[in-house]
């Protein structure tokens, strides 16, 4: 295979679409602490963000080794061969590099020597050398995009230039805001009342909380209809404004799960944040027409 721009311009574009949605993506960019970065890395996992912010922390990284993800000016044989023997671990690959061009370099890439260099395979002796390739990712795989290398295992080529990022489900932001609305006014709230957090067991109220909530959560029964009021491309199967029976409920990775059959015949598991009870919307109409009058 002969590696393009698409996939990682792609990806590049993806990442600031995500982050214009999500907060916590564009807060992560920004970050440079490492125990604030490991809290949001934390924060992120349970909305599926873990392969997007691997991204911008391979970004950040290669930033860091003074590389472009995407190098939009030409990069010349001695910039190239000067960052491949500046990253390099072991000083007898350093004098490998050294006169590495175009050709020399597609055939290395596709030699089994590649495997060495990496680290990947033992040498004479059993041992190992360091992998030498690794900190020089970004300009290995833009040189070869530029350089139209043909590549016969593009496992020796990042993923993030291979391989499209995730897509998201962008109702999720909803859910996002509507957590940090409940956490700010929980907190509000009990700071107003003075209450000495240093005497409470953060255990026994964690737990108390999470069945409390789980059972407001779970108080749809299954048989209920649930309106389909969230527009997205995400999930399939579904119309817009369609009425679904609720099959059954329970609650995958922090947040309840609806089963219906969707319009393909097929009883699958959806969020129900992207549902609305029929029951709600009648009690919510009802309330703007009482309003009214």
């Amino acid at each position: 295979m002969k590696l393009t721009s698409e996939i990682i311009l792609n990806n590049l574009d993806k990442l600031e679409s995500l982050k214009k949605d999500f907060k916590l993506l564009d807060d992560y960019s920004k970050e440079n602490d490492s125990e604030k970065l490991r809290n949001m890395y934390s924060e992120g996992r349970p909305y599926g963000f873990i392969s997007i912010m691997s991204f911008i922390d391979f970004i950040r990284h290669q930033k860091k080794l003074n590389q472009e993800v995407f190098y939009n000016k030409k990069i010349t044989i001695k910039e190239f061969q000067d960052m491949l023997v500046k990253n390099a671990a072991d000083v007898s690959v350093k004098k490998i590099l050294k006169s590495k061009g175009k050709k020399s370099f597609e055939k290395l890439i596709n030699s089994s020597r590649w495997e060495l260099y990496s680290g990947n395979k033992r040498r004479r002796g059993g041992l190992r050398y360091s992998d030498n390739f690794l900190p020089s990712t970004a300009i290995i795989a833009n040189f070869c995009i530029q350089n139209q290398i043909e590549i016969e295992d593009q496992s020796r080529i990042s993923e993030w230039y291979t391989r499209p990022l995730p897509s998201i489900d962008t109702t999720i932001k909803k859910e996002i805001d509507l957590t940090n609305q409940i956490v700010d006014y929980m907190f509000d709230s009990l700071s107003s009342q003075n209450y000495d957090f240093r005497r409470i067991n953060v255990e026994n109220i964690t737990k108390f909380i999470q069945l409390e909530i789980e059972r407001k959560m779970k108080q749809i029964e299954e048989g209920e209809s649930v309106k389909l009021i969230e527009t997205t491309d995400y999930y399939s199967g579904l119309s817009q404004n369609k009425v679904y029976v609720v099959k059954s409920k329970d609650i995958s990775s922090g947040r309840l799960t609806v089963s219906i059959q969707n319009d393909l015949g097929f009883t699958r598991s959806y969020p129900y944040r992207i549902f609305e009870t029929v029951s709600n919307l009648r009690n919510s109409a009802l309330d703007e027409l009482l309003n009214d009058l």
